[in-house]
């Protein structure tokens, strides 16, 4: 996020780090992923963010848990404003991209942020940046989403990324142009361990 920032960003897309195929728990890891994102907006009152989609390419598990996690917090919201909450099913929140198309689903604006919640191909977002989970080597040969965005976004990202060894304060992050693809940055990072990790990398 602070990297985004540093750029005057106005949008990011965040895959289920820790989650799903990387071996975190989804009930666990995907609250604090949404916590730890309206965290950061609460210390940047002016950030220069203003949408955050969380885009989930392979399960409807992690999108269940990702539009719960975002139901809690609009309750809390409508809560705070002295209204009843809406209840809505889950399952009517869930829209399937077809054809590796990106499709709305769940989205909740908390004043000039916008937050939403899709399933379909990360590669395809239209976010000044996107997120990629990889491996401590940041091999992007390894990885469903690190070998996705090889493929369509070509050499350049893989080049790029190979050529920041010891460029960055933080040896967890790495930030490429996005290629071939149709975000101006990928932000790589090293896959959190544990919740502390999923915390900080955010």
């Amino acid at each position: 996020m602070q990297e985004a920032e540093s750029k005057r960003l106005r949008s990011i897309s965040i895959p289920a780090i820790s989650c799903g195929v990387f071996g975190g728990v989804p009930s666990v890891c995907i609250p604090l992923i949404v916590d730890t994102v309206l965290d950061y907006f609460k210390q940047k009152r002016n950030s220069s963010i203003t949408r955050v989609d969380f885009v989930e390419m392979t399960t409807d598990l992690i999108l269940v848990n990702f539009v719960n996690a975002l139901g809690v917090l609009r309750e809390v919201e409508y809560n705070q404003r002295g209204a009843i909450p809406k209840t809505r099913s889950v399952k009517n929140q869930i829209v399937v991209g077809h054809k590796g198309v990106i499709s709305q689903s769940d989205t909740l604006t908390l004043g000039s942020i916008s937050i939403s919640v899709s399933q379909g191909d990360l590669t395809l977002d239209n976010s000044d940046a996107i997120v990629n989970s990889t491996n401590p080597q940041f091999d992007l040969t390894q990885g469903m989403i690190s070998q996705a965005i090889l493929k369509k976004g070509g050499r350049t990202v893989l080049n790029e990324c190979k050529n920041q060894q010891g460029q960055w304060n933080s040896p967890r992050i790495r930030v490429t142009s996005g290629g071939k693809l149709q975000c101006r940055y990928v932000f790589h990072i090293v896959t959190p361990n544990n919740t502390k990790q999923i915390t900080s990398v955010l």
